[in-house]
């Protein structure tokens, strides 16, 4: 719906007609198969069925495979950082509903962690730039207003732990790879 906001043309040919561009821009292609390779990684660290986060990237569609050896330095990058996190993986690519006026609510949630004795709903972002007050901004998007009423309503009963809040995962996109400001994991304040 929000995307059908930002631009009625661009949300009936990717949502009615189901057209695709035949190359995404670069920024969009790099972030796409970094999340490709997050979800097989985090996917695997929960002893789920996967394919290789590596892999998974190089054969993705060729409208973003074109980015794979941007998109994998900056996931070795990302895999070397967080080596020892300490992230309970509790579900990846999950989708979460919620009964609202008769019809159901829903949306899909990239990874849930326990952290601290608690339940979090983590959205991965990439982009060029990702300062802490930039990434802040989330927190008044209908994105994280929805993963804090499923929080809260759905997920935390379903894992039987108290509600945590969103975290945003934030890999930079933009050289050099692996420098140290070249992820962030940023609570947001909802």
């Amino acid at each position: 719906f929000a995307s059908a906001l930002t631009c009625l043309q661009r949300f009936a040919y990717r949502h009615v007609l189901i057209l695709a561009q035949m190359r995404e821009p670069e920024g969009r292609a790099s972030g796409d198969l970094i999340h490709v390779g997050l979800m097989h990684h985090y996917l695997g660290r929960m002893g789920e069925a996967h394919t290789d986060h590596i892999e998974a990237m190089r054969v993705a569609p060729a409208r973003i495979a074109y980015c794979f050896e941007r998109a994998r330095l900056i996931f070795e990058s990302y895999r070397a950082r967080y080596a020892t996190e300490n992230w309970q993986i509790l579900a990846v690519e999950r989708e979460f509903a919620l009964p609202a006026g008769g019809l159901p609510y829903t949306q899909r949630v990239d990874l849930v962690v326990k952290l601290d004795g608690k339940v979090c709903a983590v959205d991965h972002k990439s982009g060029g730039r990702i300062e802490a007050a930039n990434l802040q901004e989330h927190a008044t998007s209908g994105q994280f207003t929805g993963y804090e009423v499923l929080g809260r309503h759905v997920i935390a009963p379903k894992f039987g732990l108290p509600w945590g809040g969103c975290i945003v995962n934030a890999l930079r996109t933009q050289p050099p790879f692996g420098a140290t400001d070249s992820f962030r994991r940023v609570p947001l304040h909802v």
